[in-house]
């Protein structure tokens, strides 16, 4: 038999040893394949448990593509990060692309000091912000900001669009982000260029309007200082621009130089700010030693010692410091801000202490220069106002202000001389309670102002002045004026009133409430004749009361006034005389006035009323007068009975009436004969002149139509180097369509007229006014016999150049008519002692006519009653007849009876004398 030896059984250690070694051999194994395939193996696993992970936490996480992590570079695109609650403080809807670079291989968590650079492509990103919390930790007082821009990593962002969300105020919407920090051009390690651009951003507030901003900022970044090479910000239609230097030490200290730019801005207009600024900070405070600003025109800021509290946050009531400002221009700023013109509201400055809540204001000043005076008005104040309470800002600062208001001696004179002096006169005013709900006075005592006119003894005026502002109500405790010249009253006025509340007054001012009343009496109206340059004089007493309340958007008034026993009399020499006008205004919207007068002594009278109520006012008048002047010129007097009705609206109306002339004498040259030569001299040189037709048109207000008869009560006497006849007129004045014209005729009565060389018995001709307004037609015609021919001459056509036509029996052509009235004798023949006889006693009747002051006028002279006609006939030796009438009594050419003493050669050469009675029916 054989016997068999056991196998000896490994040690226990080795045993245990065994799993370990596998299971650190795998890890190895694993670790090994991780890092040299990491984009094969962890990254994929990554994508895939972070979803998982992170809905655990409530978000929902969505990672297209990650590699690189978790070495020196990672790549990551298409992350999706939102809260599944749909409500979170971070939101990414889309990540397109991001890239992260580190210095060294991360055996730990990476810090930002081991963050190279940044990439970021395409995202979209909502963040939101809540209220603000009070911090529960203590801060860090080691804590400081260490500024070296060479640790800072490259960043790059590219098409990011950003949403931040602020609770209860509002949001900000930035569609495209621009984004880049990156090493100086040079390739200085400790310089760094940063650019920023929004484009299409938008700031939607909670309540108010949608603004507009975009921003654009290049700055260069150095251990000591910032630069900013371009700093633009375009806030909705306004754009500032800034550029400037801000030194950086470690010791807390700077000194700054700083420019910026306004343009286009809605409120204010400022358009340069620069300056310099020595600032120093330490924990918990922050102080401005030195500060010098110029804000263009506008302003000029000078600070001393400013300093602020700075703990867990700004400490607004803790703010010390003096600061001095001043400027020449605030005309277009209250323009622009507040729509507002003043005249000239130049200098200013106002010097403030700020201590604590309180800014205390040593002294302020303020010139203004008024258009209608140059004495300059110069308010002066002192005070204090609170601005804060506590850590915050007052919602209504509290004020305290008052101070004195002087108005320098000054001098005004207006174009027609008239001077106005006033001496130094001082007020005071004060100001109390919350901004803009303050309570305040004004008052202004025995301002003496003196008018002097030329060659008149001076007017004074003494008043007082007193404004009150009581718990936001405006109100008017007095104003009263007395204007006296050597110690005689000429006019006195009183006002008082209040205009309702201006508590929280946003610019609108028709729901402020106003109830006022004013009153006015003038026992002298004499002194207005100087400022008014057409009136020589004026007489009377004037007075009126009024009265306003309800609200400035819809007013109401009420008053009366009067005016007794006034005359005027005018420069141009016409005169109102006997003069009595009262009006009245009711509160329902209605106002009426009455007038009568004395007008170049025919009375008038006329009413009017106007009714305001509707969409438009309307309006009612009536005028009524009596052998009134209507024309009064050198050359005519016409009277006339009036009565006219007006009603309609300023858009729209009617007038309608009649005017009847009662008595009128015209005086009017025609120079017939000149005529007549014109048109011999035309005939012999085979043209004609041509002239532009008269149109009696006149511009009228469109909308309005106007309808007035025109009629004479009896024939209107015309003079003339003619003669005299007589003109009736029926035609009316029609308005339409803006343009208002005559339409009707003129009726020209019988009458003589005298030629060279004949005398033509004129019979009735018509002035015809054509519908429209077109050019005056004239119609008339006048006959006489010469050297054995009846010849009759036509008139008519255009007033202005009317065809004259000449015809005769037995027929001779009109060449020779035209030479056989003018000359006495036809042309061809070789008698010249006819056509000298004829122009001499025309000639003659004219020099005596001349000589002895017998032109065309109302009275008739010697001259006028005397008649000459040569050449009726011819004698049988070539001598024309000769025919002289002197009228003794009675018309010529009116009705009734008529005396002439006449002498006659006639065709037998003899010579006649004897009476002639012309009798002509009524």
């Amino acid at each position: 038999m054989s016997t068999q030896t056991p196998n000896a059984r490994r040690p226990r250690w080795r045993r245990w040893l065994k799993w370990p070694l596998r299971l650190g051999a795998a890890s190895l194994l694993l670790l090994g394949t991780i890092a040299v395939f990491p984009n094969q193996t962890l990254n994929p696993a990554v994508r895939r448990i972070g979803p998982w992970a992170a809905q655990r936490f409530g978000w929902e996480l969505q990672i297209d593509r990650l590699r690189g992590a978790p070495w020196s570079r990672w790549e990551l695109e298409g992350l999706v990060l939102r809260p599944t609650s749909g409500e979170g403080p971070l939101r990414i809807e889309r990540l397109g692309e991001l890239h992260v670079s580190l210095h060294r291989w991360p055996w730990g968590l990476p810090s930002l000091t081991d963050v190279r650079e940044v990439w970021l492509r395409d995202a979209a990103i909502q963040v939101r912000v809540g209220g603000a919390t009070e911090a529960d930790s203590e801060p860090d007082e080691g804590a400081s900001f260490a500024w070296e821009p060479e640790t800072w990593p490259r960043l790059d962002l590219d098409g990011v669009a950003l949403e931040v969300h602020w609770d209860q105020r509002g949001r900000l919407e930035v569609p495209d982000l621009r984004l880049g920090l990156q090493a100086a051009p040079n390739g200085a390690a400790s310089s760094r260029q940063a650019r920023l651009r929004t484009t299409g951003s938008r700031w939607r507030p909670q309540s108010g309007e949608e603004q507009p901003i975009d921003v654009e900022v290049e700055l260069d970044l150095t251990r000591d200082r910032i630069t900013i090479r371009h700093a633009e910000v375009r806030p909705g239609a306004g754009q500032v621009r800034a550029e400037g230097v801000w030194p950086m030490t470690r010791a807390g200290q700077t000194d700054a130089q700083f420019a910026l730019r306004w343009q286009e801005l809605s409120l204010g207009a400022w358009q340069d700010l620069h300056g310099v600024a020595r600032a120093e900070w330490a924990p918990g405070e922050w102080r401005l030693p030195e500060l010098q600003a110029q804000l263009g025109e506008l302003a000029t800021v000078h600070g001393e010692g400013l300093a602020m509290a700075w703990d867990e946050g700004p400490r607004w009531n803790q703010m010390q410091g003096q600061v001095v400002v001043g400027g020449a221009n605030l005309d277009e700023f209250l323009q622009q801000t507040f729509g507002v013109r003043p005249n000239d509201l130049g200098r200013y400055r106002v010097r403030a202490r700020l201590s604590g809540e309180r800014i205390e204001v040593d002294d302020a000043q303020l010139t203004w220069h008024p258009a209608a005076s140059p004495g300059p008005v110069e308010l002066q104040g002192q005070g204090h106002l609170e601005l804060f309470e506590g850590d915050q800002v007052r919602s209504q600062p509290l004020l305290n202000l008052q101070g004195p208001v002087e108005l320098a001696a000054g001098e005004w004179t207006n174009p027609q001389a008239v001077r106005m002096q006033w001496p130094t006169t001082r007020g005071a005013w004060e100001l109390r309670g919350t901004f803009p709900d303050w309570d305040g006075a004004l008052r202004w005592q025995a301002l003496s102002i003196d008018v002097s006119p030329p060659d008149q003894p001076a007017y004074t005026a003494e008043g007082n002045v007193g404004v009150r502002l009581d718990q936001g109500a405006l109100t008017l405790e007095t104003l009263r004026l007395d204007w006296t010249q050597a110690e005689q009253s000429l006019g006195r006025l009183e006002a008082s009133g209040s205009f309702g509340s201006l508590r929280g007054w946003s610019g609108d001012a028709s729901a402020v409430p106003l109830a006022w009343r004013a009153e006015a009496d003038c026992p002298q109206l004499f002194p207005l004749a100087h400022f008014v340059p057409s009136l020589r004089r004026i007489d009377g007493n004037a007075s009126a009361a009024m009265e306003g309340a309800g609200t400035f958007g819809a007013p109401t008034w009420s008053g009366s006034g009067q005016v007794q026993a006034a005359s005027l009399r005018f420069r141009d020499g016409e005169s109102w005389s006997e003069v009595e006008a009262r009006w009245t205004l009711e509160q329902a919207g209605r106002a009426e006035a009455d007038l009568t007068a004395t007008y170049g002594g025919a009375p008038v009278t006329a009413s009017a009323s106007i009714d305001w109520n509707g969409d438009e006012p309307q309006l009612r008048a009536d005028l009524r007068s009596e052998a009134t002047p209507v024309l009064r010129t050198p050359d005519a007097r016409l009277r006339a009975d009036c009565e006219l009705h007006l009603e309609g609206t300023p858009s729209a109306g009617r007038i309608t009436g009649s005017a009847k002339v009662v008595y009128g004498r015209l005086r009017h040259q025609f120079d017939l004969s000149g005529k007549l030569l014109t048109l011999l001299e035309n005939r012999e040189r085979g043209r004609t002149e041509a002239s532009e037709p008269l149109h009696l048109q006149w511009s009228f207000p469109q909308g309005w139509t106007a309808d007035i008869d025109l009629t004479t009560a009896e024939p209107v006497p015309v003079y003339s180097d003619l003669g005299k006849t007589d003109i009736a007129l029926e035609a009316k004045v029609v308005g339409r369509s803006g343009r208002i014209y005559p339409e009707g005729s003129l009726v020209i009565g019988a009458g003589k007229v005298s030629l060279p060389g004949s005398t033509l018995a004129w019979s009735q001709g018509v002035l015809l006014f054509p519908q429209g307004g077109g050019a005056p037609q004239i119609e008339a015609s006048g006959s006489t016999r010469l050297s054995g021919h009846d010849i009759t001459l036509a008139v008519r056509g255009d007033l202005l150049q009317p065809t004259l036509e000449l015809s005769s029996v037995p027929y001779r052509p009109q060449y020779d008519l035209l030479v056989l009235l003018l000359t006495g004798s036809l042309p061809g023949g070789n008698d010249l002692s006819r056509a000298t006889q004829s122009l001499s006693v025309y000639l003659a009747k004219d020099l005596l006519r001349r000589w002895l002051g017998s032109e065309p006028s109302e009275e008739e002279g010697l001259l006028d009653r005397l008649e000459i006609t040569t050449g009726r006939e011819v004698s049988e030796s070539g001598l024309g007849t000769l025919e002289a009438m002197f009228r003794v009594t009675g018309e010529s050419s009116q009705e009734g009876r008529a005396l002439w003493i006449t002498a006659e050669r006639d065709r037998y050469e003899d010579m006649n004398f004897g009476l002639r009675w012309v009798l002509r029916p009524r």
